[in-house]
């Protein structure tokens, strides 16, 4: 009987240490990544913990409940459960100090947009750099369509929603490689009704010449296209807008051609992105500290896609 007893102790012991070094073999094959978006986006949730899981990690989630404070808290969580590694869409992209006090020692990327301070961590996403790039270099499929009046220039405006110098040099930039005039560029209050009032008063300051209107928003788009009809002009015919973002009213605005096109955020393509990000990182592979996504373009024939 005190033999049994020994060898019932003996297996159990062996399990245990078994478990131990299998859990500890796992975690080091598998390391542990934190992941911690800012609110309840599921879709994009789940699309990082199957590419991640793919890539051989595991994935623990917590979600930020779009409260810096809450974020805060989560951040912490996952750091004491032992991730290697934090993966942080900010409640607030112009305040993330206390994120990365939470986080201590465990690097840190931060997804989506580009906070304002990242101080050692990394970053992955998109920015109006790209966003204002991107714009411009839609003049080349678009030129001829745009030259409305034939005079082999294509004279537009640039409006935004904020007062943002990195987007309109962007846009400026681009759009110099192109045969083009800047008419002007403006500041509006980020809402479809301001930005159709802009577009009216530059109407009657430059009438015709007015070809082409970027916008940093489909709200901005689609004051534009309105400001375009009530001017007695046919937009995406008479007028070319090229937003950003897209909501029900600017599918729609696409779909029929008024909004010739839209740049959306590529949610597969910061996904490939965040997982080579990963990859280097915890392989301590040289990794460039802000690592930009493109957008993805949409027009008419994509639209539904």
């Amino acid at each position: 009987m005190k033999k049994f007893r020994l060898l019932i102790c003996a297996i159990v012991l062996s399990v245990l240490i078994l478990g131990i070094g299998g859990y500890l073999l796992i975690d080091l094959v598998t390391p542990k990544v934190g992941l911690c978006l800012a609110g309840a986006d599921r879709d994009m949730e789940e699309m990082l913990e199957v590419a991640l899981k793919r890539a051989g990690y595991t994935v623990l989630i917590q979600n930020g409940e779009n409260d810096p404070e809450s974020q805060n808290r989560q951040v912490e969580n996952l750091r004491q459960k032992g991730v290697k590694l934090l993966i942080v869409q900010p409640v607030d992209p112009a305040d993330t100090a206390a994120v990365l006090e939470k986080a201590a020692e465990t690097p840190v990327l931060f997804i989506g947009a580009e906070p304002e301070n990242l101080g050692e961590s990394y970053f992955a996403g998109w920015n109006t750099q790209t966003l204002g790039r991107m714009q411009a270099e839609l003049l080349e499929r678009y030129f001829t369509k745009a030259d409305v009046n034939g005079d082999r220039y294509v004279d537009y405006m640039i409006l935004s929603a904020s007062d943002n110098s990195v987007y309109f040099r962007a846009v400026e930039e681009a759009a110099d490689a192109y045969e083009t005039v800047k008419l002007e560029k403006t500041v509006c209050d980020g809402t479809a009704d301001g930005a159709k009032e802009i577009c009216k008063q530059a109407f009657s300051k430059y009438g015709r010449d007015l070809e082409l209107i970027f916008c940093d928003s489909s709200a901005l788009a689609l004051g534009a296209m309105e400001a375009v009809r009530e001017n007695g002009r046919t937009p995406g015919r008479d007028v070319i807008i090229i937003g950003a973002g897209i909501e029900k009213a600017s599918q729609e605005a696409i779909r029929t051609g008024a909004v010739t096109a839209a740049l959306v955020e590529d949610a597969e393509a910061l996904c490939q992105q965040i997982v080579q990000t990963v990859k280097n990182l915890l392989s301590g592979k040289e990794t460039e500290q802000k690592n930009y996504v493109d957008y993805k373009v949409i027009t008419h024939e994509n639209v539904n896609a």
